[in-house]
């Protein structure tokens, strides 16, 4: 087979299967190849691998005989008042504290029940709206927002609002519990596509604040809006303890790394109180469930069928709580996603079949010997780029064009033997013709 022939037959069998793992990569079908392989390159760089210190508490309407659906703030006060006696760090309260027309005496035991926290222990969610007829919310109102003062670029990129839908029970704002939005109401979009993001800033007018996410780190190391420094497209600073990136917009792109996933517990292992005597001091908890509640971020958050509306990329949703949590998670782990821009994941393929088209040119113990070097060449130099920029090229589509270089080798070249055996026979009429 000539050269030509078998350049040909090769650039068709690599653009063919590229294409169909591509087209995969883009539905979401490699992520976990992705968050192993990305795991690999940190672990290979000898990166402390910092596992992540937060549990999503999950309410659902699955369990009987311990929640009323939906809760009612008892149900909550008793929650918190068992939850306190294992010492969280933080309790991000995803779940909207509001009720209507709700028994007061049950609100004051929730009140209650949060006075066993201290500052900056409880995290309240706010709900805002994208509504130009809306008047702007008040500073006293805005400050439970803890609005951030410190912001670089191009400030209407972020999300904007105009007022603020819900808030939690004026009850428990008066406590002076800090509210971090979870959602803005006819908002748009941000954030990559394809991918999980969540954004960890909105604005009003000029008034940046914090989201959910953003403002449950800031609890967990202590730091105020005064000591987060923000450049837009670039990094959020949480003081000196923590450096997220963001887009232009403010958001985050979420880790689906298996070291950076979140403890998740079912909120029922608190339905018995650890300080009756029945308990041992352990409500009844096995030591993984204890160690689930004590010294972390604790999100309490629904995350029912219903609430799973979340696309992750493949068939799998899963609820806004979830989805925080993981956020979290990502930022304590510092799993941040830093996969290089498609264009240079383009030169890398177009090296790789460059590469294929010199080795099958090679007679097929070496062709086969050459493609093998390229595997270990292509992730030799991955490691040493990822190490040097933090930046990586999905493996999908290089591992198929490796694996069709070495096919192709084995398939398409000629041994050693056949090769000799035709550089003979071409010789007499060579010979003839110089004469």
């Amino acid at each position: 087979m000539r050269n030509n022939q078998r350049a040909i037959i090769f650039l068709l069998f690599c653009l063919s299967a590229a294409f169909f793992v591509n087209r995969e990569e883009q539905r979401g079908a490699m992520a976990g190849l992705n968050a192993s392989y990305e795991d690999w390159l940190r672990a290979a760089g000898g990166e402390e691998l910092t596992p992540p210190s937060v549990t999503l508490l999950r309410i659902d309407d699955s369990e009987t005989g311990f929640w009323t659906w939906p809760p009612n703030p008892l149900d909550y006060a008793q929650l918190l008042q068992r939850l306190k006696f294992f010492q969280p760090k933080v309790v991000a309260m995803e779940v909207p504290l509001s009720w209507q027309g709700a028994d007061q005496g049950l609100l004051d035991a929730l009140r209650t029940a949060c006075l066993q926290y201290g500052e900056g222990q409880i995290l309240l969610n706010a709900i805002l709206q994208f509504n130009s007829a809306a008047k702007k919310p008040e500073e006293a109102t805005l400050s439970l927002l803890w609005p951030l003062p410190a912001i670089k670029g191009d400030i209407d990129k972020i999300p904007a609002f105009t007022n603020i839908l819900s808030l939690p029970d004026p009850r428990l704002t008066s406590l002076g519990f800090p509210s971090g939005f979870t959602a803005i109401d006819l908002g748009e979009k941000t954030g990559p596509e394809n991918v999980l993001s969540v954004p960890l800033l909105a604005r009003v007018n000029q008034t940046v604040i914090p989201s959910f996410v953003l403002l449950a780190t800031m609890l967990e190391l202590g730091v105020t809006a005064g000591e987060v420094e923000i450049q837009l497209g670039r990094t959020i600073r949480v003081g000196n303890k923590a450096v997220i990136p963001i887009d232009a917009s403010g958001a985050l792109v979420v880790s689906s790394a298996t070291r950076a996933l979140p403890d998740i517990q079912n909120a029922s292992i608190l339905a018995h109180d650890p300080r009756e005597e029945g308990g041992n001091g352990t409500g009844g908890l096995d030591k993984p469930e204890r160690d689930a509640l004590q010294k972390r971020v604790i999100l309490l958050g629904l995350d029912h069928k219903g609430s799973r509306t979340v696309s992750t990329g493949s068939d799998k949703k899963i609820s806004q709580a979830e989805l925080f949590a993981m956020a979290i998670a990502t930022i304590q782990s510092n799993s941040y996603s830093n996969q290089a821009a498609r264009h240079t994941a383009w030169i890398s393929w177009a090296l790789i079949m460059a590469a294929g088209l010199v080795t099958l040119r090679r007679h097929r113990r070496r062709a086969v010997g050459l493609s093998l070097l390229l595997v270990l060449l292509y992730f030799t130099i991955s490691m040493i780029v990822f190490q040097s920029t933090q930046h990586w090229i999905s493996p999908a589509v290089p591992i198929t064009l490796l694996s069709c270089t070495f096919l192709s080798a084995l398939l398409l070249t000629a041994p050693i033997k056949e090769i000799q055996a035709s550089n003979s026979a071409e010789e007499p009429g060579d010979r003839n013709e110089n004469a």
